[in-house]
């Protein structure tokens, strides 16, 4: 599982305009002033995964993905093993201070197979360039921001000039609907979500090009907490199902997956590490 984290930001344009005679004096009044908080510097604690295995149902390591990371908590260096502790392939990043980073990808061997440029604004990527390892581009990534710092659409654009453009419609904060376009700007399927009172996703119903219900996914929580998700058919049958346990900062340390017979096909577990970040609150 992957947890993905949104931070916001806001931009503010003045005006002013100027006559051509002078303003007369005011007068003072009685009248009280609202107050405008200016916006504070927040320390908070960010966590992310550093080690994650999986493991079949009988209990057989098949891998394991360990992620290094500087003291910002930006990532250095990622590998993935086999369930032997093998390496199977490397990941390593190089910053440009805020503004961007490179990734490159290595086999077994130490061999480069590809290499992924990334640029930031504000703290977000906004551009994600895939190489192979002949340096041919595989794909661009492009992200586009509302002004709150929400991912308001998502493109993605193959070598050969082929695209899916994902949309994302929002109301308080919140993604309500996911639409994803081809290449040409036709859908080939859409997502909408329904929320608890608190907040929370209660379902995300799939729906194909022709607005056919595929199935939905409902969420169970506890204390607050993501607990289980089951994936429906649209008739209500249970296809799959994923159940979680939480650590006390509400991270989920293990994932069983199940099958829709009901049997243990996976699980996973996850390690994780705090952060502290500054950001602007309002």
């Amino acid at each position: 599982m992957k947890k993905l984290i949104i931070v916001t930001a806001a931009a503010l344009a003045l005006f002013i305009s100027c006559g051509t005679s002078p303003k007369p004096i005011e007068t003072p009044t009685d009248t009280p002033v609202a107050q405008v908080d200016s916006p504070k510097q927040v320390t908070i604690t960010v966590w992310l995964p550093t080690t994650l295995t999986v493991a079949y149902a009988d209990g057989i390591i098949s891998s394991v993905i360990k992620t290094d990371y500087d003291e910002s908590g930006k990532p250095t260096n990622e590998t993935t093993l086999d369930g032997k502790k093998n390496l199977i392939s490397a990941r390593a990043w190089t910053w440009s201070g805020e503004d961007g980073a490179i990734i490159v990808a290595t086999n077994a061997v130490g061999s480069p197979t590809g290499k992924t440029e990334i640029s930031y604004a504000e703290g977000r990527p906004v551009k994600e360039t895939m190489y192979d390892a002949k340096g041919a581009v595989q794909s661009t990534d492009e992200s586009a921001y509302d002004a709150d710092g929400n991912r308001s659409s998502h493109t993605v654009t193959t070598g050969t000039g082929g695209g899916i453009t994902t949309k994302y419609d929002i109301a308080n904060g919140k993604v309500k609907t996911i639409t994803i376009l081809d290449a040409t700007g036709s859908p080939i399927k859409r997502f909408e979500r329904a929320f608890n009172p608190d907040g929370t996703i209660a379902a995300e119903s799939e729906f194909d090009a022709d607005a056919t219900l595929k199935s939905v996914i409902a969420y169970a929580y506890s204390d607050g907490k993501l607990v289980k998700e089951e994936t429906r058919s649209p008739t209500g049958i249970v296809r799959s199902r994923i159940e979680y346990v939480n650590d006390e900062n509400g991270n989920p340390i293990t994932a069983k997956l199940y099958d829709r017979q009901g049997k243990l096909a996976e699980v996973r577990t996850t390690e994780w590490k705090g952060f502290s970040k500054t950001i602007i609150s309002k």
